[in-house]
């Protein structure tokens, strides 16, 4: 395959890389021993204000793609990634190998695929979910049967305009998501200072990533730094609010002792999400801490009707009617759950 060094130095990342893949001498803030460092840290180097345009951005990573390029490591297809992003007339092919090579550089979900007289990307996301995105108009299409999206791409541009999600790729974002998944790797590895320092930096790219906030608060919360947990989860609460941030953010202010405000976030997780098991039951839990039997009660309850099967509801409302003396009620309730987990344990 034949690379075409791109001698145009259209922006400082390109000239910092370039001049630092050339000389082996670190002349930035980082210094790169592997592909993969560099790879890492270019995100560094990219405009992440909102005063800079979405095209200076693109062509800051056209530029580190380049360099790499020049170096052994090629973008998809024939042509430089640089030579695709600053191109006069950008093709939907053009735009479909940038992304690829974002994906590749960044370890992104993001794979081609060809429907009639186009190209378009898509994003793998967990549970079989797809993101297609139209390169050309930007935007993006929620559906995930490719044989009907396929069929779609046949019909006239404007008809697939109106059909689409409608929305701006951010470059901010794409690499805001690329810093948290790192960020999950070095979690995982249990390296909490390089997992800390990537959530930062997806945060820096983009404070609504909700899902950085939230893995962050996760992070502290493993090591007991609760203050800054719950700022962190109280972010991701006012940014989205999920069931599982409210139950987070009440798990947090338990730890700290501050109960009532712990079982304001569970209501607030039960409202949420009025068929989320987990949210009912650790509000019934807290609640009849609290002393706050009637209301633990109907916590309980609800989670039989969610769950009938689930022996955790009837056990729950036993325990509740026993501490109001009502051992009679309490009695018919603990048998219903003995049952229940007799024919689990059978199942």
């Amino acid at each position: 395959m034949h690379i075409v060094r791109v001698t145009k130095r259209t922006t400082l990342a390109h000239t910092i890389l370039a001049t630092e893949l050339d000389s082996g001498i670190p002349v930035s803030h980082g210094e790169f021993n592997t592909i993969d460092d560099i790879i890492q840290t270019a995100g560094t180097f990219l405009p992440n204000s909102t005063r800079n345009t979405q095209k200076k951005a693109f062509e800051s990573l056209s530029a580190i793609a380049d360099a790499l390029s020049f170096h052994g490591i090629s973008p998809a297809n024939q042509e430089t990634l640089h030579e695709s992003i600053v191109s006069t007339h950008l093709d939907c092919h053009g735009h479909t190998v940038m992304y690829k090579s974002i994906a590749q550089f960044w370890e992104l979900p993001i794979e081609i695929i060809d429907v009639p007289n186009h190209t378009i990307v898509y994003w793998q996301l967990p549970k079989n979910k797809r993101f297609y995105w139209d390169p050309v108009i930007h935007g993006f299409d929620k559906r995930t049967n490719e044989d009907v999206l396929k069929l779609e791409w046949s019909v006239s541009q404007e008809d697939i305009e109106k059909r689409l999600f409608l929305r701006p790729l951010e470059l901010n974002e794409v690499l805001s998501y690329a810093h948290m998944r790192i960020g999950n790797y070095w979690n995982k590895q249990k390296e909490p200072n390089h997992a800390t320092q990537h959530y930062k930096n997806a945060l820096e790219f983009n404070e609504d990533n909700f899902i950085a906030h939230k893995n962050y608060a996760l992070l502290l919360l493993q090591n007991k730094a609760f203050q800054k947990a719950l700022a962190a989860i109280s972010m991701s609460a006012n940014i989205r609010p999920t069931a599982h941030t409210y139950l987070t953010q009440g798990h947090i202010l338990d730890t700290m002792g501050n109960i009532k405000d712990a079982y304001a976030c569970c209501k607030n997780a039960c409202e949420t999400d009025q068929n989320n098991f987990a949210a009912y039951d650790v509000a019934a839990c807290i609640a009849r801490k609290m002393g706050l039997y009637e209301e633990s009660l109907q916590h309980f309850e609800h989670l039989t009707h969610i769950n009938p099967h689930d022996p955790t509801g009837y056990r729950g409302m036993a325990s509740v009617l026993q501490k109001q003396g009502k051992e009679k009620q309490a009695h018919h309730f603990r048998k219903r759950a003995l049952l229940l987990s007799k024919q689990v344990k059978q199942a």
